[in-house]
């Protein structure tokens, strides 16, 4: 005999076999006549398996009606009989009816990517209590990608003041690869947002400036440049085949002295064209992806080739000069580079700098003429026997009346190109077509000013580019050794410009502000104390637009600080009952936040970090005002202290980075004068930074990269409100800028940063840097705005400053591509 689970019923096994079921227990077959001589031992009860009652059902975390690349979805489990125990999670994209797994997903929570595009998203979960059921949930809308606006251009950002000669490669429309040179080195930045956020990675050791990079795949890319080998000037070649984060340099045969581009037409072919060490042209290919070089014999001239495109792994076009002509020129091959042959081109063309054949009959090349003036050739038999180039009419006006220095094209029937060049007074123009071929008519597009003068361009849709250029550095700067200032770098994408600050529109109760934090543009929390006594949290997850009220524990009565390591993870830090400290996380985004256990001894926590969802450092103090780290590593599970600071130290402001990285700003009575200190290890030692004369009383700090930070000083000296480290946080310098008090400095990357305050009379201020804090220029606030305290910048599309206005707490939002 066996009991059911629940005691209301039971099992009885006859002598014959027989399986007699009495209550509640059903009846589930017998063995089948088999006679028994003797008792079943061990007898288990039968289970029964769960059964649905209400599927799963999805919801978006961002809040948006239809599911958006970039976006968190979150799954229930639904409700099931028979108390299941454990539950499983099988996401699927699914075209219709048809659906296939997720790789690598499992838990409750999926991270919407470009995968997923165009599909809806549905997920089975599967109940267990020894027994298994699945249940799936409905799908949700087809997920979309946002959009970019086609035809506007917005500044993005301003790089390293030396570094003016960089090329751009563009594998998709989310993923972009910028390289170039300053005086310390090669420079390879990355964006996976289509070119809206820029990160930095690390070249091989000697190569000195990087002129050009393809990339057939978002994880396979190569490029080209200049590099120093025992005080010499070398050609240097370097391939990532893991989207960059290692870069390896190849070997490269004898004899090639520059090289100025590079095609991929397949993760393993490349050619790459430049000028030899006898100032003839050269080119080289690779068939196993950079392994091994070979220099090919072009069609022999004095010059240099500048550019080139292959619309397969035998056909490319190369352009550039030749230079005993004195005409431009254009080179083609069909057989994989065995043989190459010039092709005729008008003899007013003086030099071609960019050239993009999108598919065998179309093939566009662009530069200047012999009277310096743009120009733009087509050829719809570029790889014929004698093919014919059609020099083409740029637009009137604002064109690029001086040359034109770069295409693009996006294949299509026919394709859609775009173009990009300067003017004779130094500024920036691009011209479109959607009909590319011999008889294409092109328009004239809107850049700002400061774009400078456009060099080369990538379009890896028909609504995303990325551009590259040079400004001239403002008058009277210098360089090295008192040599004048070299153009200084910008990149430029098709996306708004936003310097306007607007009001959002945000709930009212709200008293005072503690700390704002986003872990991208729709996924963003405000923290403060509330009109009626006790802590307040908003949360936006339209990218400021509207914000809504979270509910803090019971009991705490303000928040000083607040950070998101993930869109669903956030710590907040403040104050409880009679002001003891108090830690609380969430880790669903807002919809329950619960008090944290903090060792014994702490009187005060003052701010937060946190660089993943798991990883927090805490800024406290005790009782007698010393300073105490505190750390975790297991999202608010288990929260140590950790020493290691000047006992003279006292700390105002904390930003890490990364897990291992952290930079602390402060006072050190032992000087009385601001002082920072720095840990690469996690916090196991610190090493004390050293700050300039008169900066006093630091407040808050920002460190966009590990060697970039910013920190505000609240004495209100306004030469030296301001300060900005360059070696992660060791040696500080002041920086000018045009407010009287800075109390508040957010960066959404090493060159894009804004910093708050308020004026001599008490108004709102914000000031902007987009070229690595050497010039800050004001942004316009709200005229009632004051005392603007705070800020965030998920990204340089967007930037949230909290502020206090005439009728209480306010949040400024700025739209666009940059603060």
């Amino acid at each position: 005999m066996a009991p059911t689970t629940d005691g209301g019923g039971y099992w009885l096994v006859a002598s014959d076999g027989g399986i007699f079921a009495y209550g509640d227990a059903p009846f589930e077959g017998s063995t089948g006549g088999m006679s028994l001589n003797r008792p079943i031992v061990g007898m288990a009860a039968l289970v029964i398996p769960p059964a649905n009652t209400v599927p799963p059902a999805l919801t978006d975390v961002q809040g948006h009606g239809t599911p958006q690349v970039g976006d968190t979805l979150s799954a229930t489990t639904g409700t099931w009989t028979e108390a299941p125990s454990s539950f499983t999670h099988l996401w699927g994209a699914c075209t219709g009816a048809s659906c296939t797994p997720i790789n690598g997903t499992s838990g409750s929570h999926l991270v919407l990517t470009p995968a997923q595009a165009g599909k809806t998203v549905r997920v089975v979960v599967t109940a267990s209590n020894g027994a298994q059921t699945s249940a799936v949930s409905a799908p949700t809308g087809t997920v979309t990608t946002p959009a970019l606006p086609a035809a506007s251009w917005g500044q993005v950002d301003h790089y390293f003041a030396d570094w003016a000669s960089i090329g751009v490669a563009c594998p998709s429309a989310s993923d972009c690869f910028a390289v170039g040179g300053t005086a310390y080195g090669a420079v390879i930045l990355a964006s996976t947002d289509g070119g809206s956020t820029w990160s930095s990675q690390s070249a091989p050791a000697g190569v000195a400036t990087l002129a050009s990079v393809a990339c057939p795949s978002t994880t396979v890319c190569t490029a080209v440049g200049l590099g120093v080998s025992l005080g010499t000037a070398i050609a240097v070649a370097v391939g990532t085949t893991n989207g960059g984060t290692t870069w390896t340099a190849e070997t490269l045969p004898a004899g090639v002295g520059v090289l100025q581009s590079v095609a991929c037409p397949s993760a393993l072919d490349c050619y790459a064209v430049g000028q030899s060490n006898s100032s003839v042209l050269a080119v080289m290919s690779t068939t196993d992806g950079g392994t091994t070089w070979n220099l090919q014999v072009p069609v022999i001239n004095a010059g240099q080739l500048i550019s080139i495109s292959c619309t397969d792994t035998a056909d490319c076009v190369a352009v550039g000069f030749d230079r005993d002509k004195n005409v431009g020129l254009v080179i083609a091959t069909t057989d994989s580079g065995a043989h190459w042959h010039s092709e005729t081109i008008p003899a007013t063309v003086l030099e071609l700098s960019g050239v993009d054949c999108p598919s065998a009959t179309e093939c566009l090349a662009v530069g200047s003429s012999t009277t310096y003036t743009a120009v733009i050739l087509a050829s719809a038999n570029p790889l014929a026997g004698s093919p014919t180039w059609t020099a083409q009419t740029v637009p009137s006006g604002s064109s690029p009346d001086t040359a034109v220095s770069g295409v693009s094209c996006v294949p299509g029937t026919p394709a859609d190109c775009t173009a990009v060049g300067n003017n004779a007074n130094g500024t920036s123009a691009v011209v479109t077509t959607t009909n590319a071929g011999v008889s294409s008519t092109w328009s004239l597009q809107s850049v700002p000013a400061s774009s400078g003068q456009l060099i080369g361009v990538a379009c890896p849709s028909t609504t995303v580019c990325v551009s590259r250029g040079e400004t001239a550095p403002p008058p009277g700067t210098f360089s090295f050794f008192g040599n004048p200032a070299p153009p200084a770098a910008t990149i430029v994408a098709t996306a708004n410009s936003g310097t306007t600050w607007t009001a959002g529109t945000l709930p009212s109760g709200i008293d005072s502000w503690g700390g704002i934090s986003c872990s991208g543009p729709n996924a963003c929390t405000a923290v403060g104390t509330g009109s009626n006594g006790a802590a307040a949290i908003l949360a936006s997850t339209n990218q400021a637009v509207t914000w809504t009220p979270q509910a803090a524990p019971a009991g705490v009565t303000s928040l000083a600080g607040v950070s998101c390591g993930s869109a669903l993870a956030c710590t907040a830090v403040g104050q409880g009952p009679a002001g003891a400290a108090e830690i609380i996380g969430t880790s669903n985004g807002g919809a329950l936040w619960s008090g944290e256990t903090i060792p014994g001894g702490v009187a005060s926590v003052s701010s937060v970090t946190c660089p993943s969802a798991n990883r927090c450092d805490a800024l406290a103090s005790d009782s007698n005002g010393n300073t105490i780290l505190l750390t975790t590593a297991n999202g608010g599970g288990t929260w140590t202290e950790n020493t290691g600071m000047g006992t003279t130290f006292q700390a105002s402001s904390m930003a890490c980075p990364t897990a291992n990285d952290c930079v602390v700003v402060g006072i050190d009575f032992s000087s009385f004068g601001g002082a920072s200190e720095v840990s690469t290890n996690g916090g196991a030692t610190w090493t004390e930074g050293t700050f300039g004369s008169g900066f006093d009383f630091p407040g808050t700090v920002a460190c966009p990269s590990t060697e970039v930070c910013f920190a505000t000083d609240l004495n209100g000296l306004s030469s030296s409100s301001l300060v900005q480290s360059t070696d992660g946080g060791l040696t500080w310098n002041s920086l000018a800028t045009p407010a009287d008090s800075l109390v508040g400095v957010a960066c959404s990357s090493s060159s894009d940063c804004v910093a708050t305050g308020s004026t001599a009379s008490g108004a709102g201020v914000i000031v902007a840097t987009t070229d690595s804090g050497f010039s800050w220029t004001p942004e316009t606030t709200l005229s009632a705005s004051s005392n603007v305290a705070l800020a965030a910048c998920p990204s340089t599309a967007l930037c949230i400053a909290l502020s206090n206005d005439s009728t209480g707490t306010g949040i400024l939002t700025t739209g666009g591509t940059g603060p």
